[in-house]
């Protein structure tokens, strides 16, 4: 062929052309991102609107169901799924896979405006997000400082997390736990009604007098100025000096009826490292920025930091995911490498040649680097999946270059000169090399266009190898013959070589030619043997081939080979959530949570641990949260500097938590692949009525509790939430000349009290939060002396126009696709999850559901069986695929038929797994 030809009458010129693609594959190493995953486009987006103390019930009815109803219209809309919570709504909007996530984003943006006036008074804005596969804490970086409480979270506020902002690649810095300043209005309620006066009326005078208003502009001969009328507080003295206007035209000082004073927010979570109160700060990244490259940033300028914080301050990471995408893709990489050193040495020892196992070792490193330049333009990264393609091609590289080598040695033998040797020989296969290259494309193409997420997951994986499968070609067709007709000899000439080299006993490779060329010799004798036999025994051998085949057919159904979504892998890192029974106060809950701690921290494995009280932790709000509720995410030493993995520290904490008398500890292994809510099964039961669901949960919930290999079996339904409900008699609030939303508003600014805007001090803003200093919050008695104010300015007792009782509602109401749903969830210890669903499955259908009432195996499993679907679609077109390769080289139909029939022994190789160590 012409570029063999002229690779070897012109290797200079040919030299330049392989090294300028492996120049830039050296350039594009240094460009390319790290991430664990590959970058997938998940059209999934959530809007999340605070509603600071509405219940669950108010919450779905107030805040849910609009938004439900303003994104019900969009195109492409797959599912919804929503989460009421005390304070807080959540709304999950899937797309199909082939909507565009950033213009889903900016619809869904669209709808939320629209509904904005819709929202009652007092919730604030909705806030939209997308979702990411990527997008987990790059790192978790606490803070302690010897300053007040305030000052050191103002520290973490406008030094750390503003300059870690500015960093390319971060998208931005949460911040959990700390106490936040804020102007108080403590308001004396008996003044209040004497004044007769409403918390409301006070509210309102504070809110339109702290302005600051654009007055227009002035056009003098000199000059143009603009007018600014300055109203807003300067002081806390002024806030306290507000004059508010009484019933007769009068006005009264604010300090007359409330004391205003400099204080903190009402403290309702709290965060600790290692047991010593911090500040956490949880840094994410942008969804196009490497994941190790944000880390090492955001490492880099922490330590600058560090230098400017005050004496005796002290920052910790304790929680850091690059570590572990850093040694797990370095694994990945030394695999590679070995790979490389062994094939070598595999190669030395058939070929016994040190020249034609050197131009293997180079045509394969070269392939590599040039496959990461196409990798680089194609937007790849180095990840577990393009990676494991590099690793998996090492051998389709080998191939090329081997075919190619065995022909020109086999001319050299013919008494041709190394350059013509090198041209005929790689000539005269350059069919078959085309059809070997091929049919290993169209097997991994398939693969890299799936439909669904996971064949997103999978297009770098498989284009990788298709990317490296043709650059080993171009080697094969360029460099190979290139060095073989520079290196290789005459058979004359090879001849005296190891003469002389026998005769001296000098030649590293003559001593190891001496010791390997037995153990070599004996493989062709024992093959040829073998095939003899075969020939011979023809029926024996097709019997044989043909029972071994079937057995392997029947692993699966005998239950010897199991089936799962994803491996589990050790990250180092677990969770561990407590729960207390609904309604404990938060520092009966914080009282449990340090033993959990102190447990955590006399475990050798465990090097940090971080606690954070008020929220069980979670994906994009879809989280509960209250004061019942803890979490500690603990981050274990190095797997290589622990004896135990990280199932087995988690099951230990579980052995500890069953006996734990506060409440329920659940442990979660983190698992990127888990999805949202963590556990490996996830089964959601949907339908209109709760009380039925909660029957129906409560079934499904024992099913799974009774099948072996389930581990921490719960569902997400919570009942019990203690509340104080103030029933409203319409007709006297009517004739008192009160609307349900002024008592509500009354209620709320009594109890968790009411933002009456911004006081501004230089650059920094404090919230001005007006409530009622001797409302006795712990008694619910002290609700009905509460005091609201008419429209015509009489005082009215909220006894007199409601009555005021105990209940319980739910802690959180979950939706899926506007009707309620309950989930019922389980960790598997010990099976696979193919064959743990399969069994709930049969057990399940013993449950009469009525109708309108579905249950759903989702999670894991669901993902579990689109990939299974796809993967054996993409397999059965790479069969049909190979075969029109083979049949375009052979120009036969039969022909590859019986070549094929080979691919069944492939299947057999599933005994090997079954009778592993490892697999039993």
């Amino acid at each position: 062929m012409w570029l063999t030809r002229l690779a070897v009458k012109r290797p200079a010129a040919m030299t330049m052309v392989i090294m300028f693609f492996v120049v830039l594959g050296f350039y594009a190493y240094g460009k390319i991102g790290v991430e664990l995953y590959p970058d997938v486009n998940i059209p999934f987006v959530s809007v999340i609107t605070a509603y600071p103390g509405a219940g669950a019930e108010e919450i779905e009815t107030q805040i849910v169901k609009p938004v439900e109803e303003a994104v019900s219209s969009l195109s492409k809309l797959k599912r919804v799924t929503s989460v009421a919570s005390e304070g807080r709504g959540t709304v999950g909007i899937e797309f199909d896979l082939s909507a565009d996530t950033g213009q889903a984003s900016l619809d869904v943006q669209k709808k939320v405006d629209e509904i904005k006036g819709l929202l009652p008074e007092g919730a604030g804005d909705p806030v939209v997000l997308r979702w990411d596969f990527n997008e987990e804490p790059v790192m978790i970086v606490a803070l302690s400082a010897p300053l007040p409480a305030a000052e050191t979270y103002d520290l973490a506020e406008d030094l750390i997390k503003n300059r870690l902002q500015t960093l390319p690649g971060v998208a931005q810095v949460g911040i959990v736990g700390g106490r936040q300043q804020e102007i108080r209005v403590d308001i004396d309620r008996t003044k209040l009604a004497g004044y007769g006066l409403s918390l409301n009326q006070v509210i309102n005078q504070l809110k339109s007098y702290n302005l600051n208003v654009p007055g227009g502009r002035l056009d003098r001969p000199e000059a143009e100025y603009n007018v600014r009328v300055m109203g807003e507080f300067r002081s806390v003295n002024e806030v306290a000096a507000l004059e508010i206007p009484l019933e007769g035209g009068s006005t009264v000082p604010l300090s007359a009826f409330a004391a205003v004073s400099d204080g903190y927010r009402e403290r309702r979570e709290y965060s600790r490292v290692n047991g010593v109160e911090a500040i956490g700060l949880m840094i994410y990244k942008q969804s196009d920025a490497g994941l190790v490259a944000v880390g090492d940033r955001v490492k880099k300028e922490l330590k600058k930091i560090e230098k400017e914080l005050p004496s005796g301050s002290r920052m910790v990471i304790s929680q850091d995911m690059s570590i572990f995408v850093k040694e797990a893709l370095a694994g990945t990489r030394n695999n590679l490498l070995e790979g490389i050193l062994t094939v070598g040495l595999v190669l030395f020892l058939f070929l016994r040649e040190w020249r034609a196992t050197l131009i293997v070792m180079l045509a394969i490193p070269t392939s590599l680097i040039a496959a990461v330049l196409a990798m680089q333009l194609a937007g790849f990264t180095f990840n577990m999946l393009s990676l494991m393609g590099l690793a998996l091609c090492i051998g389709i590289l080998v191939d090329d270059s081997i075919v190619v080598l065995e022909n020109i040695y086999r001319h050299l033998k013919m008494g041709k000169s190394p350059e013509q040797a090198a041209i005929d020989g790689r000539s005269e296969i350059g069919l078959a090399a085309l059809a070997i290259t091929f049919s290993d494309i169209v097997v991994f193409t398939p693969i890299a266009f799936m439909s669904g997420m996971v064949g997103q997951f999978f297009r770098q994986f498989g284009l990788t190898v298709v990317f490296a499968a043709l650059f080993s070609l171009f080697v094969s067709f360029t460099l190979t013959p290139m060095l073989a007709a520079h290196m290789f000899k005459k058979k004359e000439e090879k001849m005296a070589r190891l003469a002389a080299a026998a005769a001296t006993k000098k030649s590293i490779f003559g001593f190891l030619r001496d010791r390997l060329l037995p153990v070599a010799s004996r493989a062709p004798g024992i093959y040829h043997r073998l095939l003899l036999w075969s020939l011979s025994h023809r029926k024996t051998v097709l019997f044989a081939a043909g029972a071994i085949f079937l057995a392997s057919l029947s692993l699966i159904p005998l239950k010897m080979v199991g089936a799962e979504f994803m491996p589990g892998i050790d990250q180092s890192m677990l969770n561990v959530s407590l729960e207390m029974p609904t309604g404990t106060p938060l520092s009966e809950t914080d009282q449990a949570l340090q033993e959990v701690e102190q447990f955590i921290a006399g475990l050798p494995e465990v090097e940090y641990y971080h606690a954070t009280l008020g929220s069980a932790g979670g994906f994009a709000g879809f989280s509960a949260s209250g004061a019942h509720l803890g979490r500690v995410s603990v981050q274990l030493y190095k797997k290589a500097e622990r004896d135990r993995s990280v199932w087995e520290v988690g099951d230990e904490i579980r052995r500890w938590g069953e006996e734990h008398a506060w409440g329920k500890v659940l442990v979660t292994e983190n698992d990127a692949m888990a999805g949202p809510e963590g556990a490996a099964v996830q089964i959601e039961i949907s339908g209109a009525d709760t009380q039925k669901l909660v029957d129906l949960s409560g079934k499904v919930k024992r099913i799974l509790a009774e099948t072996p290999g389930s581990l921490d079996v719960d569902t997400n339904w919570r009942l019990g939430q203690p509340e104080v409900q103030v029933l409203i008699d319409h007709r006297r609030a009517a004739a008192m000349g009160l609307s349900v939303a002024e008592v509500a508003s009354a209620v709320r600014a009594g109890l968790s009290g009411e933002r009456a805007g911004v006081y501004r001090h230089e650059d920094k803003e404090t919230d001005i939060v007006v409530r009622l200093d001797d409302l006795n919050r712990a008694e619910i008695s002290s609700l009905s002396g509460l005091v609201v104010m008419s429209r015509s300015g009489t005082p009215v007792q909220l006894g007199q126009v409601a009555g005021i009782r105990v209940g319980s509602g739910p802690t959180e109401i979950r939706r899926i696709d506007r009707q309620r749903s309950i989930t019922v969830s389980s960790n598997l210890r010990g099976r696979d999850l193919n064959d743990f669903k399969a069994e709930v499955d049969g057990k399940l259908k013993s449950i009469g559901l009525p109708p309108g009432y579905k249950i759903t195996f989702t999670g894991e499993a669901e993902m579990m069986k689109d990939t299974f679907d796809d993967m054996i679609k993409a397999l059965a077109l790479s069969v049909v695929l190979v075969y029109m390769v083979l049949v375009m080289l052979y120009e036969s139909y039969g022909t590859p038929l019986i070549r094929m029939i080979s691919l069944l022994s492939a299947w057999s190789g599933r005994w090997s797994p079954w009778l592993s160590p490892a697999a039993a």
